[in-house]
């Protein structure tokens, strides 16, 4: 079954955006674990997430003019944070890179979660060929996601396509957030993306799919 989403708390800003730290250019927000070390195992079973790309592309997007920062959420669980300090520092954009954190060992609440994408103007989910939750959330609000999916898999699963913005290395990293520095393509892909987070995965329709292969196994 696809996963579900509360499309009601991960849903687009409905008042109006307040800037409130006088940044004008764009935020990308990435909450996924950093995890970029190749090992055998999370290639295997896809949990390897590739994220350094996301980090080495923001720096070339920045290093060409783009006015953007990125959030990225500070966690236990994490087992390449310390390397993406370190790479941040060595790609010379620490000072555009902001860690999140509640500062206990709770984690963002969904509700604090869905504020973080909403103050965001591009959601990042992760760069080893399938989706994970953040990428339906950020999608369910509204925002333009970035990441790199099995093209084969995702044609057998979603025949009529996705809205993801699709970067398989850290070139293409920067070009998409080169390009979505324009809020016209950003609101456009936004909105495609959140039309097909509720036409895929809100949970009403999952529900309903789940009810469907009960009742063909008698069940329901």
């Amino acid at each position: 079954l696809p996963q579900p989403v509360d499309t009601t708390v991960f849903a687009p800003r409905t008042e109006p955006e307040e800037t409130t730290d006088g940044f004008e250019g764009i935020t990308v927000f990435h909450p996924s674990r950093m995890q970029f070390t190749p090992d055998p195992f999370l290639i295997e079973t896809g949990g390897w997430k590739r994220n350094d790309l996301l980090l080495k592309g923001f720096a070339k997007a920045v290093d060409q003019g783009v006015d953007a920062r990125l959030r990225l959420v500070e966690r236990e669980g994490s087992p390449d944070q310390d390397l993406a300090r370190r790479l941040l520092s060595d790609l010379d954009v620490s000072d555009r890179v902001e860690w999140l954190s509640t500062g206990t060992p709770t984690e963002f609440t969904w509700r604090e979660v869905a504020g973080l994408y909403q103050a965001s103007d591009v959601s990042s989910d992760d760069f080893g060929g399938w989706f994970g939750l953040a990428a339906l959330e950020g999608a369910s609000c509204g925002k333009p996601v970035l990441n790199f999916l099995e093209a084969d898999v995702m044609e057998s699963e979603y025949p009529g396509g996705h809205p993801f913005v699709q970067t398989a290395d850290e070139d293409q990293v920067c070009g998409a957030v080169t390009a979505l520095a324009d809020p016209d393509r950003r609101e456009a892909i936004g909105r495609a993306s959140r039309e097909w987070v509720l036409e895929h995965h809100d949970r009403s329709v999952v529900a309903r799919r789940c009810e469907s292969m009960l009742a063909a196994l008698g069940l329901a």
